[in-house]
């Protein structure tokens, strides 16, 4: 009764303190929780869009909203699985709290807050802190964990009490003698997260298979402690995946998901992210030459303005322990104070390296992880460090509590109230500047405004005469092959006009997207000399709305557009009917053209023509037969690294363009990317150029054409052109004048135009 009584009081006070802070931060937020959301850029708004439209016209396990006809699993759409397959469960009970939508998914986030602080405050009680200073380092701690920063966009990895709840959990299942009990307990629970997002299964699988790690290496390696070990911890760390894994298999029918994502050498933690921070009130008073290192968002685990001189003088006094001694003994390391500290600290520097992806990201050893693929999967590594930061200032404050106890009559008493008192202040301060600019422009209601309403009374428009919403500019993200970002207000329009009218979405924003199916959708805005397969699968009678709002669009957006029956336009957003023959029609013309136009022959050139007087071909290597990257022949994909496709000099001072067509395995993220280097007379690098964000998708039978155009530095430079990836292939590298039209047959007997592959024979 008690310790109900007392964790009552402590969820109590810290929501107190949370909802002082939030409606500090976002007034217009809790003020109107069911209208309000808490960020409209990209992921935010997405992450809302997906949560209700799935309330609203979905059911099971799919989702329809986007990616038009295919949809995808729920697990792929960051719509807290577990959250909406609950509310829609109580639905069908008869209690429907749709209406309520916003405001439980606001609550649920802002609430994760004291219950992370009500967590922190029991695993401190565990190491016999007073209630007084469990209670405030809990609170300061909560302020300083990365996750907070997830408010931005990524609600579900927001809640901030999952970590510090395993470690809970941990505690008592290694104090219990009915473990079974606990482990079983503890399995579920994992299971349900991972259903709030899938990054908390592999935080899981972490924690759990390197506490039992630790615990291994501080036992007495007696069989029966050995046994009992591994299985505790076997189950813990591994079931959950096992279990998962299976209900993927059994559900999931997209056979084609990147197996390999970027990120897993990119988003990772670093020095620079664990000990700087940027929004922090003390950063301009460190030194600049201290601060190195890149600091990735995804990589953001600091640990506060203590942690560089803590760090630093808990490794100085263990190795002059340690040369003293002339003997290695963790126990030196473990300055809590506690006995049963010692394996969170081998849990938490295990987790630090997995999230630093050490030493995966230095060769030799970055081959590895094309052999870990559940770990790869996870493309973030950096989040794996946030078990690091929880571990590491609980320790901290351990240390300072013992420090305070041993030395009660002496002035070092005072160092955990004043460390603690600029802790919170600190933490306040940098969720403060996080948080305080997503106040400006995220109230939800034009999200719900019936804007539709008063279109179809005026002009006859019935969104049921329509089987699906294209938003220009075009997006699509979370193929893990090719990308279009859109734009902010595109994506924001977009979605809101689908929730409100019921029709999905044929852009998508969703991660781990099929590549098959996310390639010919992304196609859908490539050039029009290319054939869209994508319109195979949708109705051919039936019109798209087409939704374009004020923003630069491409010049294959613009030629779309050319052919689309103008509905109306309102406030900024511009209706237009698309039926899919007119995009048919637009390639069947494009076709013709080229077929209508003079060619001639280029001299000294076999079956290569052009419509100049003057040659604009300078350059074609085919390299492999394009038919066999358009088949998805994985034995050809057998290159890796740097490919030199041309180096020399181009004696030529007009603009050139370089195109070629390139395909990756489908295990593997994206495609080969160009690299174009120049090189002067003294073999000084002048100028260097990679494709690899390039927004430039040209896409055929899921391979991509890759074009830039340049304009040599000067002819006496050495032009070295190469295509990098990882198993690979390519064909068809041509270098042309710019805007010059070109038509070859390669050796194969394949026609294109401009490196456009033909259906039918261009000359005869």
């Amino acid at each position: 009764m008690k310790k109900n009584f007392e964790a009552i009081i402590v969820l109590f006070l810290s929501g107190i303190i949370f909802f002082i802070f939030f409606f500090a931060v976002i007034p217009n937020g809790l003020a109107n929780l069911n209208s309000y959301f808490i960020s409209t850029n990209h992921d935010g708004i997405k992450n809302y869009y997906t949560y209700l439209y799935y309330l609203k016209f979905d059911t099971g396990f799919h989702f329809s909203g986007m990616a038009y006809p295919f949809g995808d699993l729920i697990t792929f759409t960051d719509n807290q699985p577990l959250l909406v397959l609950t509310i829609k469960s109580l639905q069908y009970l008869g209690l429907d709290l749709s209406l309520y939508a916003v405001a439980i998914f606001n609550i649920l986030l802002l609430i994760s807050f004291p219950i992370t602080v009500l967590v922190l405050y029991k695993i401190l009680k565990n190491y016999h802190l007073s209630n007084y200073y469990s209670f405030f380092i809990a609170v300061a701690i909560t302020f300083l964990n990365p996750q907070i920063e997830r408010l931005v966009g990524h609600y579900a990895l927001a809640y901030s009490f999952v970590i510090p709840l395993f470690w809970l959990l941990d505690i008592k299942i290694s104090s219990s003698k009915n473990k079974w009990y606990l482990v079983i307990l503890t399995i579920l629970i994992i299971l349900a997260l991972t259903f709030l997002h899938v990054y908390y299964l592999a935080l899981a699988l972490i924690f759990f298979m390197f506490s039992g790690i630790a615990k291994v290496l501080l036992s007495n390696y007696s069989k029966p402690n050995l046994l009992q070990i591994a299985k505790t911890y076997i189950p813990l760390a591994f079931l959950p995946m096992i279990i998962f894994k299976i209900f993927m298999g059994v559900m999931d029918n997209v056979p084609d998901r990147v197996a390999f994502p970027y990120g897993f050498l990119s988003y990772r933690t670093s020095y620079s992210s664990i000990f700087f921070n940027q929004s922090s009130p003390f950063n301009a008073f460190i030194p600049d030459f201290l601060k190195v290192g890149r600091n990735d968002f995804e990589g953001h685990a600091y640990l506060g303005f203590y942690a560089l001189i803590f760090t630093a003088y808990v490794l100085y006094s263990f190795l002059k322990q340690t040369f003293t001694s002339k003997k290695w003994d963790f126990d030196k390391l473990n300055y809590s104070g506690q006995i049963e500290f010692k394996p969170y600290i081998i849990l938490a520097l295990l987790a630090l390296c997995i999230g630093a992806a050490f030493p995966l990201y230095m060769p030799p050893f970055d081959i590895i992880i094309e052999y870990i693929t559940p770990l790869a999967q996870f493309r973030s590594p950096g989040r794996f460090a946030w078990i690091f930061f929880f571990i590491f200032s609980v320790f901290f404050f351990l240390y300072l509590y013992k420090l305070s106890l041993k030395e009660y009559n002496n002035w070092k008493k005072y160092i955990l109230p004043i460390i603690l008192v600029i802790s919170l202040f600190e933490g306040i301060k940098i969720t403060h500047k996080t948080l305080s600019h997503l106040n400006e422009t995220t109230l939800a209601d034009s999200f719900f405004q019936q804007d539709l309403s008063p279109i179809i009374s005026k002009h006859n428009f019935n969104t049921s005469s329509y089987q699906a919403i294209v938003a220009f500019p075009f997006f699509t993200i979370g193929n893990e092959k090719a990308g279009v970002a859109g734009s902010n207000q595109s994506i924001f329009n977009a979605m809101k006009i689908s929730y409100q009218s019921g029709l999905p979405l044929v852009n998508y924003m969703m991660s781990r997207t099929g590549i098959n199916q996310g390639l010919q959708i992304a196609q859908f805005t490539s050039n029009s000399f290319l054939p869209k397969a994508y319109l195979n699968y949708i109705d051919s009678i039936k019109p798209l709305l087409l939704v374009v709002t004020n923003d630069e669009l491409s010049e294959n957006e613009k030629e779309i557009l050319a052919v689309a029956q103008p509905i109306v336009s309102i406030n900024n957003i511009h209706f237009y009917s698309l039926n899919p023959s007119e995009i048919k029609n637009i390639y069947q013309n494009k076709v013709n053209e080229v077929l209508n136009k003079k060619w001639h022959l280029i001299k000294n050139q076999s079956n290569v023509f052009c419509l100049d007087s003057i040659t604009p071909f300078l350059y074609l290597k085919s390299n492999i037969n394009s038919n066999e990257l358009y088949k998805n022949n994985d034995l050809i994909l057998n290159k890796a690294g740097d490919q030199i496709v041309f180096e020399g000099k181009l004696p030529i001072t007009d603009s050139l363009t370089i195109t070629y067509w390139g395909r990756a395995k489908n295990s593997v993220y994206g495609f080969p990317n160009l690299k174009y280097t120049e090189y002067n007379i003294n073999g000084d690098q002048v100028f260097h150029y990679d494709s690899h964000l390039s927004n430039d998708l040209e896409l055929f039978e899921c391979t991509r054409r890759v074009c830039y155009t340049f304009k040599p530095q000067s002819s006496e430079n050495t032009v070295k052109i190469r295509i990098s990836g990882k198993k690979f292939n390519y064909s068809n590298v041509v270098i042309q004048k710019a805007k010059s039209q070109v038509i070859f047959k390669d050796e194969y007997g394949n026609w294109f135009w401009n490196n456009y592959p033909s259906q039918i024979p261009l000359i005869k």
